[in-house]
């Protein structure tokens, strides 16, 4: 098995995050995402024409060098379309999409790339 930061350099990824006033499940979610390898790795939040602030959330990673942007969607425009435009924006080929209420336990990104190296 290579190494996690091998694997990401091998495995760059896109995380798209498409959310509809869903601030404390955007949270979680951002929260235990930071808490996995985030090298090479890209974080698309995806503001689905929310009203409680759910872009704000990605203060979480204003200390961390991890490419993360958040694209408001005015006026609600649902689910397919968020994921849709979070696609447009992604750089890496590799994506993985999350709903805003998914925590993804520790290495879950690790673990994900070492699957794509078989």
């Amino acid at each position: 098995m290579r190494s996690p930061d091998t694997l990401a350099r091998a495995y760059p990824l896109s995380v798209i995050i498409p959310a509809h006033n869903a601030m404390p499940e955007v949270v979680q979610c951002l929260q235990a995402l930071a808490q996995n390898n985030l090298a090479e790795t890209q974080i698309i939040l995806v503001d689905d024409g929310s009203s409680d602030g759910s872009s704000s959330a990605l203060e979480i990673f204003s200390t961390l060098d991890v490419p993360a942007q958040c694209i408001r969607l005015d006026p609600q425009s649902g689910p397919g379309a968020a994921r849709n435009r979070g696609l447009e924006s992604a750089h890496h080929p590799y994506l993985l999409f999350l709903d805003a209420d998914v925590v993804l336990p520790e290495q879950s990104l690790d673990w994900l790339r070492d699957s794509l190296d078989l």
